[in-house]
């Protein structure tokens, strides 16, 4: 699947929810996310990500695109969290990182809006589509601009943070 995403960082939780539920857009989750991410030798990264009882590995493919973050994203459920980071690690991938954050997800139609929540971080929303003209609309559609977007990775994003303490 082809996904295009931005983020618009430091947004006020309680505003864009409203925006949301005005627009239509249901809410679709609501907990923590547990990530692990891992790196082979030829520099391919795959993330295995606990969300609620689901276990998901997630093989991205970037795209170039100019001031949005484009990838093919491949995904497959599993049951044992265990024998996967086993297998990935007797197949020469290393864990180089782990991530926890609380979103709060909502749909509409095609569109995907994660308002993401990490314990240092200020909120932010990912705003993910499958066209640009989509992406662009509701981007315009929860008061925002283009201008106003990031397509800052989770790493770059805690360094920025860290940074600014």
């Amino acid at each position: 699947m082809k996904e295009l995403e931005v983020k618009i960082l430091e947004i006020d939780k309680k505003s864009t929810i409203t925006k949301l539920e005005k627009l239509g857009a249901v809410k679709t989750f609501d907990d923590k996310i547990v990530a692990e991410f891992f790196l082979n030798q030829e520099k391919k990264k795959i993330r295995l990500r606990k969300k609620w009882d689901k276990n998901i590995l997630t093989y991205k493919i970037k795209n170039i695109a100019q001031n949005i973050n484009s990838n093919t994203e491949y995904e497959i459920t599993f049951d044992n969290y265990e024998n996967m980071v086993s297998i990935l690690t007797n197949i020469w991938f290393e864990k180089y990182g782990s991530s926890k954050k609380h979103r709060i997800s909502y749909t509409l139609w095609n569109i995907v809006f994660d308002l993401d929540k990490y314990d240092w971080i200020p909120r932010l929303i990912e705003v993910e589509a499958q066209s640009l003209s989509d992406l662009q609309n509701w981007v315009k559609l929860l008061w925002y601009q283009m201008k106003d977007t990031s397509t800052i990775t989770e790493w770059k994003l805690k360094e920025f943070y860290k940074n600014k303490k």
